[in-house]
């Protein structure tokens, strides 16, 4: 299991999670020592190049990944950029409200935020959310929570459980969200979910 969080460049991490002196352009990287994986919300994933992309991938080690949440307006042509990341890109999170479906993107997984139930009718994987049912026999590749900051370990563990059942025998990521998402909770994720195998 992976934790990952809802962006990597939040200005309330400085001087927590992020040294105070640390240069802006080194975040990626300090990020990816900690975490094996980010999502790139949609306003970055639109406006960013081919060239920024390229260099995001090189200050990443080969085995992390980037999920990417497609912007409702061109979620095709950012996703099409999106191939230069390589193994890199873990895959694609599709809005509710977004036009299109699985066959507008490149060769990737591609989770629907939306309801579960509504997923496989666009052809996209459902998303596990902590507080929607989740269909039986479905498994899980991507999670989705927003935990407040201050949520027990008891908590965090459950949250855990419940992803990890959702998920079954295969891998998946668990997006932590927020504004910004609370570090804490994702280090402490991150140390539970190495204890749980």
């Amino acid at each position: 299991m992976r934790i990952a969080a809802y962006g990597w460049d939040h200005p309330g991490w400085e001087g927590g999670f992020y040294p105070a002196d640390l240069p802006e352009e080194w975040r990626l990287a300090y990020y990816a020592n900690a975490f094996p994986a980010v999502v790139v919300p949609a306003p970055l994933a639109l406006g960013a190049t081919g060239r920024e992309l390229a260099h995001w991938a090189g200050e990443t080690a080969p085995s992390f990944r980037f999920l990417v949440e497609l912007p409702l307006e061109a979620g095709g042509q950012a996703a099409a950029r999106c191939a230069v990341l390589g193994q890199r890109l873990g895959g694609f999170l599709v809005p509710p409200g977004a036009p299109w479906g699985v066959a507008d993107l490149p060769a990737a997984p591609a989770w629907w935020l939306g309801p579960a139930e509504e997923a496989a009718a666009r052809g996209l994987r459902p998303c596990w959310r902590p507080d929607r049912p989740w269909p039986a026999a479905t498994a899980a590749g991507l999670g989705w929570c927003e935990p407040p900051a201050d949520l027990p370990a008891p908590g965090l563990g459950a949250l855990l459980r419940g992803f990890a059942a959702a998920m079954g025998a295969g891998e998946g990521v668990l997006v932590v969200a927020g504004t910004p998402p609370p570090a804490g909770v994702l280090g402490q994720l991150r140390g539970l979910a190495e204890l749980m195998g």
